[in-house]
């Protein structure tokens, strides 16, 4: 398996290496994890603090 199906399994180089490693590093899978996880997180984070508020007035 080539490093560049390793690093982004979405990816097929196009052209030569030169444009295909240009893509890579525009959109690397990594990158693209990290945003979903980061607003995943904030999602989560966002709606824990809204349930703990509710209780917290509740009591």
């Amino acid at each position: 398996m080539p490093a560049s199906n390793r690093r982004n399994p979405g990816f097929l180089p196009v052209g030569g290496s030169e444009f295909g490693e240009h893509l890579l590093y525009e959109f690397s899978a990594e990158e693209v994890c990290r945003t979903k996880l980061i607003k995943q997180a904030r999602h989560i984070r966002q709606r824990h603090l809204r349930t703990t508020n509710e209780h917290r007035y509740e009591s």
